[in-house]
């Protein structure tokens, strides 16, 4: 289809312009904020393996045990020479994600608060995170498995590459994960979503999953996107996508549709509609389509060039949808 501006899909259907997740912030000052939010009092997420680490090794291994409860299971040494950096004797976190993509899983970085650490590991997810368990100056950096807590006794159980989980107080374990910059990524299987109501960034890691070729993954996220925020156009924008990606077009109508119904006066469902109309040769009703687009995004204040290219290409003499 037509050059449309957005992510760039295989048939260029424009796709939603998704912020970046949100910068790297403090954690709550104390453990009393914890009592404030909505968390189980107690959770531990079953199914992470244990696996001892060799040495520097925590990366690989503590990724191992991610993708095995995700039900991709593999050794640490087989993760080893993706993600371990022999020269700088460790694993760096912009590396992980790409692994876990790489499996047709949801990579999310979790938000930097510490209580939606807790909340992920209380709605059954474990959690990658990292930690200095040094200083600021003289840091000590280690990967772990948040895999439950308890709150009543300040206990976080951490899967820390010894021979049996690891009890640490929850004061200290909210210090040395913000002072190692608060990251912490959920692997999470296709229609499973993360906990908390970051929608931004939800999408923007579907996106991601879509992007790196697992379009029918993605859209299982979408299609549970879309349950979670009905109201949302968003998801079912996205599950359009998908499913045209992997050849379901009666399906990706049907999503586009839908995400119209929902947001009427949004361009990008209409645009991308008036795209597969015209490629099942359904040219009229297309041409409606793409100059509702047009007159929608003026109505928004939107760049409309994008929905007028596409409205070019539906007009006899076009050259049609590309």
């Amino acid at each position: 289809m037509g050059g449309v501006h957005g992510r760039a899909r295989a048939v260029c259907l424009l796709a939603v312009a998704l912020p970046l997740a949100g910068t790297l912030g403090g954690c709550a000052s104390g453990l009393s904020r914890l009592r404030d939010v909505e968390l189980p009092p107690r959770a531990r997420v079953e199914g992470v393996p244990v696996l001892v680490q060799t040495e520097d090794h925590c990366g690989p291994t503590s990724l191992a045990s991610l993708l095995a409860w995700a039900g991709h299971p593999e050794t640490p040494e087989a993760l080893a020479p993706l993600v371990y950096l022999p020269g700088r004797s460790g694993t760096l976190p912009i590396d992980l994600p790409r692994e876990v993509r790489a499996r047709g899983l949801l990579a999310y970085r979790v938000r930097p608060h510490f209580e939606a650490l807790l909340a992920e590991a209380g709605a059954g997810h474990p959690v990658l995170l990292l930690e200095n368990r040094g200083l600021g100056w003289l840091p000590r950096w280690h990967y772990s498995v948040l895999t439950g807590y308890d709150l009543s006794e300040g206990i976080a159980v951490l899967h820390a590459g010894g021979p049996a989980p690891e009890g640490v107080a929850l004061g200290r374990l909210r210090r040395t994960w913000e002072r190692g910059g608060a990251f912490g990524l959920l692997a999470l299987p296709p229609g499973r979503l993360p906990a908390g109501d970051d929608r931004e960034g939800i999408l923007e890691s579907l996106a991601d999953l879509e992007e790196g070729g697992h379009a029918l993954q993605a859209g299982a996220g979408y299609e549970a996107f879309a349950r979670r925020w009905a109201g949302d156009w968003r998801g079912t924008f996205g599950l359009g996508n998908a499913r045209y990606a992997v050849g379901d077009l009666p399906g990706a109508e049907d999503a586009f549709r839908r995400s119209h119904a929902v947001g009427s006066g949004r361009p990008e469902p209409l645009n991308n509609l008036a795209l597969l109309l015209a490629q099942a040769g359904r040219a009229g009703e297309a041409r409606v389509l793409a100059e509702r687009a047009v007159g929608n995004a003026r109505l928004l204040g939107m760049d409309p060039s994008p929905y007028q290219h596409t409205l070019r290409t539906l007009e006899p003499g076009g050259g049609g949808p590309r």
